[in-house]
């Protein structure tokens, strides 16, 4: 198994090298002149393919470091299993029950939505800027009361959820605009936090590749 060095070590071993090519090698001589241009081209090379070996290894360690954080980050971010190409309502409502608590505002932000996928409907409670829970309305009394609401077909969830979704499907208003999302109730806190909202409603989006 080849020995890996690390800089010091490398930096050392040049040194030791270079100090036996300067001092024990005599300069005064034509064999030691000549003896010593080869030491030091023989140094040259060998540090050169030290140094391709540790940018080499550096650079390996580097893309599984990256690979495992990229890993990690994905999985933080996205708990569920990837999303289907046609993803059901369920499948929707849970990607979007297990991302939303991950999004933080320094704003405060204290208000009540429905998010409705299809036939499922989410109940998000934020205080203070924090998604403090989400629950499925079918659960809750009859008349759980919330500030407005927002609903879509899987369809158009879907649609929006694209990494980079086409135009049409890129925003809540178009989608509306479009007829395929209805948005009601109490405008008032919906338009005072309206970027939240929608980075809110965006947390489902597939990542970018």
């Amino acid at each position: 198994m080849a020995r890996r060095l690390g800089r010091r070590a490398l930096a050392e071993e040049l040194i030791e090298a270079y100090t036996i090519c300067f001092f024990n090698v005599s300069p005064f001589c034509a064999a030691g002149k000549d003896e010593a241009v080869d030491t030091r081209k023989k140094v040259c090379i060998e540090y050169s393919l030290r140094k391709n070996k540790c940018s080499a290894y550096k650079n390996r360690k580097d893309k599984e470091t990256g690979g495992e954080m990229a890993v990690m980050s994905d999985e933080e971010s996205n708990p569920t299993a990837p999303l289907a190409d046609n993803p059901s309502d369920s499948e929707l409502a849970h990607r979007f029950s297990s991302r939303a608590p991950s999004l933080r505002s320094h704003r405060q932000v204290d208000l009540t939505l429905l998010v409705q996928f299809g036939r499922v409907g989410l109940l998000t409670h934020i205080r203070q800027g924090k998604v403090a829970q989400v629950v499925d309305i079918a659960g809750l009394p009859p008349l759980a009361s919330f500030d407005f609401s927002i609903k879509a077909g899987a369809d158009a969830w879907n649609r929006f959820w694209q990494a980079v979704p086409r135009a049409g499907s890129h925003d809540i208003f178009a989608l509306a605009r479009n007829g395929d999302m209805t948005i009601e109730g109490n405008l008032h806190p919906f338009m005072a936090n309206l970027q939240y909202v929608k980075d809110l409603l965006a947390v489902g989006r597939r990542e970018r590749i």
